[in-house]
């Protein structure tokens, strides 16, 4: 088996508009609700804006949307798609597409009811919302989702992604082989400076890394990503920091990688990269089952206690160790993690599939595991403030060939 490692150049965006709003205020309630149309400006019918667009040498925009449950989806549409100037601006180099996952099915035609949940499968959807640009061949072009492109801009500054998106792209693919089969595609389209060391620095190490996280995040039902994009974005991405994991996307605010890659850019990255292996939302979790302590903790773990152990990332944990809890989430939790792990090895393995099968609770997976509760192993972690337990090496992990 193999991974791919690919340069992407475009810079997608989901949205569009409509003169009719399909998401609208109900009036005095505060409440929005959702009428039985397809937008204003779009079609649901993929086949007939393909054929639409190969005649007319336009673009097909596709959104993927769940228009009844999704907090970004609601968003978008109240942002973007019910403003009035967004399809006149992109009408004319794209066919719009609005494909519908909603909970209630009574808004769907017949068609769409039939042919979005396989058009959903087709495309490797996962998370709401996201969008493809197709060809007239049906040949996808580029891919995104919420966050890349829109960080607030609203109708205009989508339209203005959209217009970048017409230009071809002027990298060719960057390939690399590794044991493992999952295609990892780079996008420096908005940050072209950076493209010299993503080639060098950050594919070759994500490429390692997605080989060594395949065999220590393994777990029964679990198949790895088979594609992974790593985007630039020249916004921070609201309040999710300087970079952002989304289903299969890793997000990263171009203006502070290039003011940290000899710092901290290769370790955020890898914590990154990390949720996207965890996989526990996108499985069914709940924050009874995937609390998000854990979560943040576990990426922490492999980031600051088997990625750059060196760095000492968890070294402000241990001097101030005795005011802090294990639960403390990010490195606080990183280091009890790895304190764990060396002194009952196999336990990480554990809680990461405990996670995945949402069979994680907190109560009883630690005497389970360990033979102690958390508050014993908290103690013992407290007592060995001198670190003088051996921390596990990613050394120790035998990657499957």
């Amino acid at each position: 088996m193999r991974t791919i490692v690919a340069f992407a150049v475009a810079f997608v965006c989901i949205g569009a508009t409509s003169d009719t709003p399909h998401v609208v205020e109900a009036p005095g309630s505060g409440k929005l609700v959702f009428d039985t149309s397809t937008p204003a400006g779009f079609t649901d019918n993929l086949d007939e804006a393909l054929a639409k667009a190969k005649q007319e040498g336009k673009l097909v925009y596709v959104c993927f949307s769940g228009s009844d449950w999704c907090g970004g989806c609601r968003e978008l549409e109240r942002e973007v798609f019910a403003q009035p100037e967004f399809v006149p601006a992109v009408e004319k180099d794209y066919v719009l597409v609005f494909i519908d996952s909603p909970s209630d099915k009574s808004v769907l035609t017949e068609r769409a009811k039939k042919k979005n949940p396989k058009l959903v499968k087709e495309y490797g959807i996962d998370r709401y919302p996201a969008a493809l640009i197709l060809d007239g061949d049906g040949n996808m072009v580029r891919r995104t989702g919420y966050m890349a492109g829109y960080s607030g801009g609203g109708a205009v500054e989508y339209a203005k992604h959209l217009m970048e998106l017409k230009k071809p792209a002027t990298f060719a693919p960057y390939v690399l082989e590794t044991p493992v089969l999952t295609k990892l595609v780079f996008d420096t389209s908005i940050a072209p400076d950076l493209r010299k060391w993503t080639e060098e620095k950050l594919a070759p190490l994500m490429s390692e890394w997605v080989v060594k996280l395949t065999d220590i995040m393994a777990s029964d039902g679990w198949e790895p990503p088979k594609e992974i994009l790593f985007q630039f974005v020249g916004k921070p991405l609201n309040n999710y920091g300087v970079a952002y994991s989304m289903g299969n996307r890793i997000s990263l605010w171009d203006h502070w990688y290039r003011e940290n890659l000899n710092g901290a850019a290769l370790g955020t990255t890898i914590h990154e990269l990390t949720h996207v292996f965890q996989n526990y939302w996108t499985m069914g979790g709940s924050m009874d089952y995937c609390p998000s302590w854990v979560s943040e903790g576990y990426a922490d773990y492999i980031r600051c206690i088997l990625f750059e152990p060196e760095a000492d990332g968890c070294g402000i944990v241990r001097k101030n160790i005795e005011n802090l809890h294990y639960n403390g989430s990010y490195r606080v939790t990183a280091h009890f993690f790895g304190f764990v792990e060396s002194r009952y090895p196999g336990t990480m393995k554990k809680l990461n599939a405990a996670m995945r099968n949402h069979t994680f609770y907190d109560s009883k997976f630690w005497k389970e595991a360990t033979g102690k509760t958390a508050e014993e192993l908290e103690a013992d972690w407290k007592s060995d403030v001198s670190g003088a337990a051996p921390t596990p090496k990613v050394e120790d992990f035998k990657v499957k060939r």
